[in-house]
């Protein structure tokens, strides 16, 4: 699967981790128009997985083919992901944020994406915290 379309209701979080995990083929993301989502990658449901997010520990979520995310129109996401996770996206170069006044960075943790230019990052993110988002060149 390199293309995910889902109609989104209401919703704290489009994916748990463990679910997360699982979309190593996905290549674009994009969700437009939900005034209810607060984040893409949310909390882990109880029962649902044998993958458990302690508080101590750094858990890692890799998008390996990930290369074009589009967050638009998302008044109430706040985050990318809200679990203390890092991220890494190994091969993102198109990041569009538009229209998300709530969101201030894209995870608690620094975030890898080595082929993603910061400095093309527009304020429409609702300033997105430039020191929070770590990016290996």
């Amino acid at each position: 699967m390199w293309y995910l379309k889902v109609p989104i209701l209401t919703f704290n979080g489009l994916f748990s981790p463990s679910m997360a995990y699982s979309l190593v083929a996905l290549r674009i993301l994009k969700v437009k128009s939900c005034k209810s989502i607060k984040a893409i990658v949310g909390k882990e449901e109880e029962g649902t997985s044998e993958i458990q997010i302690v508080e101590a520990m750094k858990t890692r979520i890799v998008f390996p083919q990930l290369d074009r995310l589009l967050l638009t129109n998302l008044s109430s996401i706040q985050m990318f992901c809200s679990q203390k996770c890092q991220l890494e996206f190994p091969l993102l170069e198109d990041l569009t944020i538009e229209n998300c006044p709530m969101m201030r960075k894209l995870s608690p943790w620094p975030v890898i994406a080595p082929k993603l230019d910061i400095s093309d990052l527009s304020d429409e993110a609702g300033s997105l915290e430039e020191e929070d988002q770590a990016c290996d060149k």
